[in-house]
């Protein structure tokens, strides 16, 4: 029941925030900007987005690699396109992440570690927006003219620091570590105690952890020069710097529960570019921009389908059932 209560939420707001954004634009001339996309930019954004998703797989191997977990970078490539592929076109039940943990633990044999390796790697991406966060803050002070954005990205950040530090540091997470070890359901209290026992083994590989931070950066700033080449196929005269002021904000919007952040993107580009910086005039181009932001994931995310396929297909059942005990202590935290 909760699980369709969810997917009504998800689905309803996307619907909402479509309907909202859709009722203000002529459907004629968004398609005609569209269609009119210069396909030469169009191409390079694609070639892009499949290089910052080899990035992804060098990240996880590396990750990989301090759970003493070996697998190859073309492999490491081929899950990060599988778990593209499974966020955008599988049921919502069997994520990305869940996926990558799935074909980890299966090649590896080792369960615990593979789980902690994902967690980890996608905390890293995590980690490298909330730095973007205040460079986007610093960078459109002076643009964002209302104090409620402000405060908005302010506290965002702040909040998302606080989250990190929390995962980070053994001092602070010590006063919620008993609280944590009540949780009966699904033995979900020690899971969670193992996970995060298993992320302080990164502190002790300092340049295995600079150099993943390093690169989920990296892809942030390449995912964000993929959405400025599309504002070029579709001629819009708007400088590299405010992609990265609304992109950035635009990622922690779509965290909203949505469809894969369906009307959620367009409401924020339409927001962002159009109301509060006012460098795209038309509200159609905006939502053009957003549609064929959205498409270009899609598309890069098919590449996935065709790795899937070689890898063996997964039942649901498969990713049910307890996973074996391993031997972490908690001695420090007792």
């Amino acid at each position: 029941m909760k699980k369709e209560l969810s997917l009504l939420l998800r689905v309803g707001i996307s619907l909402g925030l479509i309907w909202f954004v859709f009722r203000k634009i002529d459907l004629a001339d968004l398609w005609s900007r569209i269609a009119a996309a210069r396909p030469l930019y169009l191409i390079f954004a694609i070639l892009l987005m499949v290089f910052v998703t080899a990035i992804s797989g060098l990240r996880l191997k590396i990750v990989l690699k301090v759970q003493n977990i070996s697998m190859t970078f073309f492999r490491m490539t081929a899950l990060s396109f599988i778990g593209a592929f499974f966020n955008n076109f599988m049921p919502t039940s069997i994520g990305g992440d869940v996926i990558k943990t799935y074909f980890i633990a299966r090649e590896s044999g080792k369960n615990l570690p593979a789980i902690i390796s994902v967690l980890v790697d996608r905390t890293m991406g995590y980690m490298a927006l909330v730095i973007y966060l205040p460079i986007a803050l610093l960078l459109g002070f002076d643009y964002m003219t209302e104090p409620k954005i402000r405060a908005l990205v302010a506290i965002v950040t702040l909040v998302s620091v606080c989250i990190l530090s929390l995962l980070f540091s053994r001092t602070l997470f010590k006063p919620f570590y008993h609280l944590i070890k009540k949780i009966k359901v699904m033995n979900l209290g020690n899971m969670l105690a193992e996970i995060y026992e298993g992320l302080q083994v990164y502190k002790k590989h300092p340049l295995s952890f600079a150099g993943v931070v390093a690169l989920a950066i990296f892809m942030q700033s390449l995912t964000i020069v993929s959405v400025y080449l599309l504002g070029l196929a579709l001629n819009l005269e708007v400088g590299l710097i405010y992609y990265f002021i609304c992109v950035p904000l635009t990622f922690v919007a779509i965290m909203t529960p949505s469809i894969n952040g369906v009307g959620v993107r367009e409401a924020t580009f339409v927001y962002l570019f159009c109301t509060i910086l006012k460098v795209i005039p038309r509200q159609e181009d905006a939502v053009a921009l957003s549609l064929m932001t959205f498409a270009l994931y899609l598309i890069n995310s098919l590449f996935g389908g065709l790795f899937y396929a070689f890898s063996g297909t997964v039942k649901k059942t498969d990713l049910k059932g307890e996973l074996p005990r391993e031997n972490i202590s908690f001695k420090d935290l007792e």
